[in-house]
């Protein structure tokens, strides 16, 4: 009776109880199951002094990689930012989507990860309420012309 109650009791973990010790931040997106010439997916990391940008096209038909130099202090912009959207990880939802676009958010304190969500189509359990990119894009300048150019790069549109 007892493990049936606490599977009834499901806590969402906020990002805002692990960022602000974190000391690198990774996302990614993939467009899900679509014909290779339409498929792609991109990785974007954050460390205190670099941001790291990986596409890849098709199903890892080409690749593309490219980095800036950031500050400590954008780094700190960028966690504070994700603050603001409200991440949560939450209970997992599995409605069996397959092939759908998927988000996902990974965050590191050393080598150990405190927090790892993801969102594909209606299933997963990543919750928020803006766009991971943005809060790179918001926070660097010059990294959303960074991230065009490397996408275009390989010809994705």
């Amino acid at each position: 009776m007892f493990k049936f109650l606490a599977s009834l009791f499901v806590a969402s973990l906020s990002l805002t109880s692990v960022i602000n010790d974190a000391d690198r931040i990774s996302f990614g997106f993939s467009t899900g199951s679509l014909a290779p010439e339409y498929q792609y997916s991109y990785s974007v990391v954050v460390v205190p002094e670099k941001v790291t940008i990986s596409f890849t096209k098709g199903y890892g038909d080409s690749n593309a990689k490219d980095s800036m130099t950031i500050t400590k202090q954008q780094f700190e912009n960028i966690k504070e930012h994700l603050k603001k959207q409200n991440v949560k990880k939450v209970k997992e939802v599995n409605e069996g989507i397959c092939g759908a676009s998927t988000n996902s958010l990974v965050v590191y304190k050393g080598k150990e990860c405190v927090f790892n969500a993801y969102r594909m189509g209606s299933d997963g359990n990543l919750n928020m309420d803006g766009s991971l990119l943005s809060s790179v894009e918001n926070c660097i300048p010059g990294f959303k012309e960074k991230f065009r150019a490397t996408k275009e790069s390989l010809k994705i549109e």
